[in-house]
């Protein structure tokens, strides 16, 4: 399994290699800037290298909260078309953990557990207890920072969950056996 690469390892990685990291990144933006190193003027290096070490601080320090939570009074008749949407998001999450920075997806992600809490009231205890397994699992990968298992979880396990509940409801809701879906076509017909 391939670890992805986090902003702690490239700091300990270059910390290793004796070459520093905020220096790398004016070197990129020089070069990405056409600027010579006659007219690469010290206060200038020191003032973007100031700017860069506020940057990773703040973004280490405090949570950037790119995303929030869904504000959704949760009824009887809504709760299947949240539910999808959460599914939707889901799998959104696993590609973003793939493809952007795990700032973005560990951001959707606590805004995402934080819409899949709201469900535990509709939920039998079967859902809670896979709920709280899940949750468990995502924390995990979150602290190894294993952006794979992330991915999978949201892709498969987190749909699975909420399909579950989709299933439960609906047959709860349906005491002659149909589902609300085929009550609403026969009435039609």
């Amino acid at each position: 399994m391939v670890r992805a690469k986090t902003k702690k390892d490239s700091v300990a990685a270059s910390a290793a290699t004796g070459v520093d990291p905020f220096e790398q990144r004016e070197r990129f933006i020089q070069k990405q800037l056409q600027i010579s190193d006659e007219e690469w003027d010290l206060s200038a290096r020191a003032s973007l290298s100031r700017y860069l070490q506020e940057i990773d601080q703040a973004l280490m320090s405090e949570p950037v909260l790119l995303f929030d939570p869904v504000e959704v009074t949760l009824t009887p008749m809504n709760i299947v078309e949240y539910t999808q949407q959460l599914i939707e998001r889901s799998h959104a999450i696993a590609e973003m953990a793939l493809t952007c920075s795990p700032a973005w997806s560990f951001d959707g992600l606590t805004a995402l557990c934080a819409d899949l809490g709201r469900l535990l009231d509709f939920g039998d205890s079967t859902f809670k207890h896979n709920f709280v397994l899940i949750l468990r699992h995502i924390t995990a990968a979150q602290e190894r920072h294993d952006m794979t298992a992330l991915a999978d979880l949201l892709s498969f396990e987190v749909p699975a969950l909420l399909r579950s509940l989709l299933k439960s409801y609906t047959q709860l809701n349906a005491p002659d056996g149909k589902s609300p879906a085929s009550k609403k076509q026969s009435t039609k017909a």
